[in-house]
């Protein structure tokens, strides 16, 4: 079957991410997909881009209009969801089925059918401080679109309990699939062969932390608590990897981080096999990339309930209480067999997790809405 999957965003992102695995994925399982690009390109690395433009299922719909708007920053926080509306008219006709990664493109519904969204979460309603007004309620306006799709997919059954509490869509359009990480990339290494790559000392206990730093995640209470664990442990180390935050600046002095931004995903398995424990206190994610792709690497995680997982193959601890967190890095870091049987459910709870078992799922879905367009 044909099929179109938009993005706005780079594969190098959370969001684009979860497009182009899924696009890719669909390709390998033989389905003729395609991305529908509306996003300029030039702020990646010249070999990213070049990756980009080398792909001929990516299909860029050029974006003429959005030079005319002369302030970038504007541009960016308040002009830009108008895009969305424009340029969804723009997707091209002929496919069997088209898909809207993200409750952002669910207009998309309107004028293309039959159309599938997946629904993520309700980040710019929880955490309105880190969205412009204009985002938010061109955000929220995006739902009155859900009832014009042909089906929804929930990443997570948390998620799918968000669109049931709003009232969105009946609940036999909902289908829950779990977000996939790309397991054949994320997989165990040696942890000696990982550090060696990497030049990290075999002598450290490395806390390894992937996310940005945005209110949600929660870094400041990590920040806080690894000022404790480094009092009792002197010879762990943070690693952190993404965006930085100034507001965290006070947090991060004479503490003993390393921070990492830009990271090649062939590296990043590197990163997780190296570390001793993976730790994301966040306040609220629906099924974080990273806890997925450190359980794929039988990584020891600790994080918290509201990352949207199954409550399985981690440790869970509260949101925003360091103490109880640095308690609980530190029974893990200095106990090997609590490590290992954290690392062992991990690896078991990343089988649930597996872009190849979404990708399946997602088929059998396309399939089912195809089918019952026919039947109208």
């Amino acid at each position: 079957m044909k099929i179109a999957i938009i993005s706005h965003a780079s594969p190098y992102s959370g969001l684009g991410q979860y497009a182009f695995d899924l696009c890719q994925g669909l390709r390998r399982y033989g389905e003729e997909a395609d991305i529908i690009f509306f996003e300029r390109i030039h702020s990646l690395l010249k070999e990213q881009q070049e990756w980009m433009e080398k792909q001929p299922w990516i299909k860029k719909i050029d974006q003429k209009l959005r030079l005319s708007i002369p302030v970038k920053n504007l541009q960016k926080k308040l002009f830009f969801p108008f895009f969305y509306y424009y340029y969804l008219k723009k997707v091209p006709d002929g496919y069997d089925i088209y898909h809207a990664p993200h409750s952002l493109y669910a207009r998309l519904a309107k004028y293309k059918k039959p159309c599938v969204i997946t629904y993520m979460d309700r980040e710019p309603i929880l955490f309105p401080e880190t969205f412009a007004s204009l985002y938010r309620f061109l955000w929220k306006m995006q739902f009155s679109y859900f009832k014009e799709a042909e089906m929804i997919i929930a990443t997570c059954q948390d998620a799918k309990q968000e669109l049931l509490e709003m009232n969105v869509v009946p609940e036999e359009n909902i289908r829950v699939v779990n977000q996939g990480f790309n397991n054949s990339v994320y997989k165990p290494l040696s942890k000696k062969l990982a550090r060696n790559l990497l030049n990290f000392s075999e002598d450290k206990k490395i806390v390894l932390c992937v996310a940005t730093e945005n209110p949600r995640k929660n870094i400041s209470t990590l920040l806080k608590a690894m000022h404790i664990v480094q009092k009792r442990i002197p010879n762990v180390i943070l690693i952190k990897i993404g965006s930085r935050n100034q507001i965290n600046d006070e947090l991060k002095k004479d503490l003993a981080i390393l921070e990492f931004q830009g990271i090649p995903e062939e590296k990043m398995p590197y990163f997780y096999n190296a570390a001793d424990l993976f730790v994301l206190p966040t306040a609220y994610d629906m099924v974080p990339y990273p806890v997925q792709e450190a359980m794929g690497c039988g990584t020891p995680i600790i994080t918290t309930h509201k990352a949207g997982m199954n409550k399985k193959g981690y440790l869970p601890v509260p949101v925003y209480d360091e103490k109880i967190l640095a308690e609980n890095i530190c029974h893990v870091l200095t106990d090997s067999k609590k490590q290992k049987m954290l690392s062992e459910e991990a690896l078991k709870e990343a089988k649930n997790w597996t872009l190849d078992v979404s990708i399946q799922q997602i088929q059998k879905i396309y399939q089912e809405v195809i089918n019952k367009t026919k039947e109208k």
